[in-house]
């Protein structure tokens, strides 16, 4: 590189030396190893939708590494067509078809001799043999006593800390270091003489320490009841004597059936073994508390929580340590509490003197090489007090800790410190743990997805990345007289920053002078295709929020859609077909006239109307003359911010730009690039529209898939196997992480273990109830329904159904909830309402304890104010000593984590209330991106093979791309609503989403294998069982009870005599997990 660097080998203003041998290493890699495909099949091979031989997977992720941002699919493509224009004697390679053209997916390279650098083909050669280091933490000296330093805080503001004279300098904690190679032994547990010896020395250690609740370990395992499953039958094997630990295994089982039990006694039997372990838990109120018990029965254990959330989290800590000790100050000692101090030793020694002074927080920690010294040699050093500071107690522990415990954010994202190579704390979970233990596996699964969708905010006050990014650009142009322009990708990239800026300009006039856009766009993501989509399906009659019954008529606009208006969803037009050109024309024009844009788009309209829609149309122009121009813009948009992020990387020091921390707000960490398969529709976007709080303008932010981010649950235990290093194990745990087509939940990964629940507890839930109940309107006529509404009718009906479950109906004697609690044992006569919201759940409770004989508790998140009937999520395990009646809880503020127990250590709720049918908002992206997920991990699990013949895989990548975007259009251009579901996919998906938090919520009335009763109270869930003029019956698509019925019964079905073992083990995996579920809805008492 240094010889292509020298002199003027390569043009100004083209391809630079970095991104020259990156694009030639792979134009190598094709030619070495897959000779004769053409470039297209790169990104598939790349991303692990191709199968390459064992023998080539570490080249592949060595040349991942090594490319960079080269192997991203839009930099690959535009670096190429630079690449086809340098001189024939600069380029290594030569293309097999007509030069003159430009690059496409079918384009091959062959290679050709050069007399610069001849030698770069053994190098790039060297490149894919030779292992890929990791960079190295710099190694700085600690800070010298009685010196001034300097150091930046996070807001850049500069201190200045002069090192105290009589200071000892102590050795700086013990760093982790990477292995270079590691293999992994497969293990075998017995119960008798592994766990059960842990389970005795936990009690023995527990015996005095009677505030530790958390005990009985020996009768706790007594209780489980393990079943493996035998692969060769499928079926289940109960209380074998041993088990195998291997790779991956997933354990799942229903709630309160010992998962948490045994992998706390696995964890001790490992540990006391000599091996590592890491726990991944729900919170970091989990993580404190998991530390708390371990440290208390003899385990070194140390939390992991990221840098930048400590002060929250220990302010989190505090408070609820102090709330729930029995006087002012905790009396029982803490072995957390150790870890969550917030006091840096340097903070008193600033010599900062101002009114507005304040304590350093934890992000502003001068730890690590932040010290500048100011002797004239500005060194950076670190902080000579981190042997025994009590803010480092973590950092000092963590190289000889026996277990690490975590959460999954803080697992992927937070870097590992102190360490000797710069890695995340799953890198270093690859080189030193033995076993990983994921509690709630499918949350996580969750988690990681979330992590590797890019949300970046284009327009808000002061914190756009539209305006930073021109400013930035303008910036670097005032500074050298615009010299940058000699460079043709900076050319490149203030043109599409033009085009960017007009874009967004035009989007927000049209937003901001026209409501009727606005009702359209609301909060949902959108594309200028989905935009432009419902251009077509006005024009043919349809209407805006559902589907039309009329397939013909829907088909008939789709097909309108793809003839005339999905070019415009390009962008921008390589050429402009006549007759369209005048309305481009009027649109681009440098000073646009309003009149004139109307005028060709209204004429475009008409002269397009469908057959016998003329009218229709020419009634409707004023809003289909709006919504095409958004649908334009918004595709120019999308189109400019990719590819400015595409040019980003070639652009950012000339120019320049902040570095790629800065110049993005949010980004998943770019550690893991070369790890993560690119999502198969590649980058595409979609915006979203937040209305600001007094609704006069909003922000404008695009959402971006950067990555399958679910993938890395699967590879946990093999992340580095390509570098020769075998990972840990791990165990995957949940109660629903089995959920079949659930896109949210299921881990297809096929459970190796299943825990039950005794015979006789069987018996117990088998008592069971579900029932639907309808409360009628003031009127009595219609049933009050709450899914559906919104605002303040939404309320309304909220307080009319709490009126009606909680007082006496005209004519009866007792309310509905005095029906149910009749039913119930004397300690398990509280109940729970469940919600969408936070604030429903405010409301039901102010309602019940104003207007009804009940008193009522809602649920509100730990960093909110209670309120005058609040209860902090943490503090729930209390609300059984509050003496109130109904605990009232968002579903998902009340799912996991928490078991909410009476005296006799029983499940204090006896049954569970549904005020709402679940259902996200219709506008949550959520949903259909986890299908987008879903159907891009079938593929990676399901990869083509490398049988197929020369250019099939850039043929099949293709087609995969091609199908993976019409899902993307497809998914994202309509609200979710429940009954415009597609029932092949969608539809399963949906009801599989909804019952796997249902499934956990009543989960927390069944601790201790309590029976419960389930009351279904939204008339929403059987809309027409529930309306007495109605005569149809309900079906999956007007019913969530119905379509759940039918989902689970297909789950639990007998296989029959010939089914194969896969079947056997399906079923029986799903009878032991969804049962319960399974019987009460096919046993339900729909009422009247």
């Amino acid at each position: 590189m240094t010889e292509l660097q020298a002199g003027d080998v390569l043009p100004e203003g083209r391809l630079t030396a970095r991104d020259l041998v990156a694009l030639e290493l792979g134009l190598h890699f094709l030619h070495r190893h897959f000779q004769g495909e053409p470039i297209g099949a790169l990104w598939p091979i790349l991303s692990g939708y191709v199968v390459v031989e064992p023998e080539l997977e570490p080249v592949v992720r060595r040349l991942r590494h090594r490319m960079g941002d080269m192997s991203r699919r839009g930099y690959w493509r535009l670096s190429l067509d630079l690449y086809r224009r340098l001189p024939a004697e600069v380029r290594g390679f030569d293309r097999t078809d007509d030069p003159t053209k430009k690059i496409n997916d079918q384009t091959c390279f062959v290679p050709r001799r050069s007399s610069v650098c001849p030698e770069r083909f053994d190098r790039y050669e060297a490149a894919l043999t030779d292992p890929v280091p990791y960079a190295l933490e710099p190694a700085r000296p600690q800070a010298a006593p009685g010196e001034l330093y300097t150091f930046l805080r996070r807001d850049k503001v500069e201190e200045r800390v002069r090192i105290p004279d009589d200071v000892e300098v102590l050795p700086a904690p013990l760093a982790l270091a990477p292995r270079q190679q590691r293999e992994r032994e497969a293990w075998r547990l017995s119960f008798e003489e592994d766990l059960a010896k842990v389970a005795e020395r936990f009690d023995a250690a527990l015996a005095d320490q009677p505030e530790i609740s958390n005990r009985n370990w020996v009768d706790r395992l007594e209780k489980i009841v393990f079943c493996a499953v035998d692969d060769d039958t499928g079926k289940l094997v109960e209380m074998p004597a041993t088990f195998d630990i291997d790779g991956v295994e997933h354990i799942v089982g229903l709630m309160n059936s010992g998962k948490s039990t045994l992998a706390d006694l696995i964890t001790g039997d490992r540990v006391e073994k000599g091996f590592h372990v890491t726990l991944v838990v729900g919170s970091v109120t989990d993580v404190y508390a998991k530390v708390s018990f371990l440290r208390s029965v003899g385990i070194d254990a140390v939390p992991l929580v990221g840098k930048n959330s400590r002060t929250e989290h220990a302010a989190r800590y505090w408070r609820s340590t102090l709330a729930t000790s029995a006087g002012v100050f905790p009396a029982d000692e803490d072995p957390a509490a150790d870890f969550v101090n917030t006091i840096c030793l340097l903070d008193p020694l600033r010599e900062t003197n101002q009114p507005e002074w304040a304590p350093l927080t934890p992000d502003s920690f001068p730890c690590r090489n932040a010290l500048r010294s100011t002797d004239g040699e500005n060194k950076l050093h670190d902080c000579p007090l981190l042997a025994v500071c009590p803010h480092q107690e973590t950092e000092r522990r963590v190289a000889k800790a026996q277990v690490w415990v975590t959460t999954a954010p803080g697992l992927v994202a937070s870097r590992a410190e102190p360490a000797k190579a710069k890695m995340r704390w799953l890198e270093a979970c690859q080189h030193h743990s033995d076993l990983i233990i994921i509690d709630e596996a499918d949350n996580v699964q969750q988690d990681l997805d979330d992590r590797f969708v890019q949300y970046e905010t284009l327009v808000a006050p002061g914190e756009g990345w539209t305006d930073r990014t021109t400013i930035g650009k303008v910036g670097g142009f005032d500074r050298i007289g615009r010299r940058q322009l000699r460079d043709r990708n900076v050319r490149r990239f203030n043109d599409y920053d033009r085009i960017h800026q007009r874009a967004i300009d035009k989007l927000y006039e049209l937003v901001l002078n026209d409501e009727g856009l606005y009702e359209v766009i609301g909060k949902a993501p959108f594309t200028g295709f989905s935009l432009l989509l419902q251009v077509a399906r006005i024009m043919h009659g349809l209407p805006l929020k559902r589907m039309d019954d009329n397939a013909a008529i829907e088909d008939a606009a789709d097909g309108f859609f793809r003839e005339h208006l999905e070019i415009f969803t390009e962008g921008v037009l390589a050429a402009v077909p006549d007759g369209i050109a005048p309305m481009v024309t009027a649109l681009q024009a440098d000073i646009p006239d309003e009149d004139t844009i109307d005028e060709a788009i209204s004429d475009w309209l008409t002269e397009h109307a469908p057959q016998g829609q003329r009218d229709h149309v020419r009634a409707n122009l004023a809003m289909l003359t709006m919504l095409f121009q958004a649908g334009f813009w918004a595709s120019r948009i999308t189109m400019s911010f990719f590819e400015m992020s595409t040019l980003y990387p070639a652009v950012a020091e000339t120019l320049p730009l902040d570095d790629e921390e800065t110049f993005w707000r949010q980004q998943p960490p770019r550690d893991y690039q070369p790890l993560i398969p690119e999502a198969p529709m590649g980058n595409l976007l979609a915006l979203q529209w937040l209305p600001n709080r007094l609704g006069d303008t909003g922000a404008l932010r695009v959402m971006w898939i950067r990555g399958v981010g679910r993938w890395l649950l699967h590879h946990m235990h093999d992340l580095l196997e390509p570098e020769g290093i075998q990972g840990p194990h791990v165990i995957l745990t949940s109660a629903t992480s089995w959920a079949p087509g659930s896109s949210f939940y299921h881990v297809p990964i096929a459970p190796s273990a299943v825990l039950r629940e005794p015979p006789e507890d069987r018996e117990a839930l088998a008592q069971s109830k579900l029932w639907f109940r309808k409360s009628l309107r003031p009127d009595g006529k219609k049933p009050v329904a709450v899914s559906g509404r919104q605002g303040t009718e939404r309320n309304d009906a909220l307080r009319q159904l709490v009126s009606g479950i909680c007082m006496p109906r005209p004519g009866a004697v007792v309310s509905l909830l005095e029906q149910v609690r009749a039913d119930l044992d004397q300690d398990r006569k509280q109940v729970l309402f469940v919600v969408l919201s936070g604030a429903e759940a405010k409301l039901v409770a102010e309602h019940i304890n104003l207007r009804t004989p009940y008193s009522a508790r809602n649920v509100t998140p730990d960093a909110d104010d209670p309120g005058q009937y609040g209860l902090h999520r943490r503090m729930i395990t209390k609300f059984p000593e509050s003496g109130d009646d109904i605990l009232v809880a968002a579903e998902m503020a009340i799912q996991r984590g928490y078991n909410i127990l009476n005296a006799n250590r029983t499940a204090a709720l006896g049954a569970v209330f549904y005020l709402a049918r679940i259902h996200p908002p219709p506008t949550d992206p959520k949903f259909p991106l986890s299908l987008i997920n879903q159907r891009a991990m079938a593929y990676l699990l399901d990869p083509a093979g490398t049988a197929m013949p020369l250019s099939s895989i850039a043929e099949a990548a293709k087609k995969l791309g091609n199908r993976a975007r019409a899902d993307w259009y497809n998914l994202m251009s309509r609200p979710v609503f429940f009954r415009r579901l597609d029932d092949r996919t969608e539809r399963p998906a949906f009801v599989a989403n909804a019952l796997v938090p249902m499934g956990q919520t009543i989960g927390r009335s069944i601790r201790g294998h309590q029976p419960t009763h389930v009351i279904l109270t939204d008339a929403a869930f059987a809309p027409r069982h529930a309306d007495p003029d109605e005569q149809a019956p309900d079906t999956q698509r007007t019913s969530l009870i119905v379509a759940a019925d039918r989902h689970l019964t297909s789950l639990l079905t007998e296989p029959t005599g010939t089914a194969s073992p896969e079947k056997i083990r399906d079923h029986a995996i799903a009878e032991a997990t969804w049962g319960l579920l399974g019987d009460l809805f096919h046993n339900r008492d729909m009422g009247h």
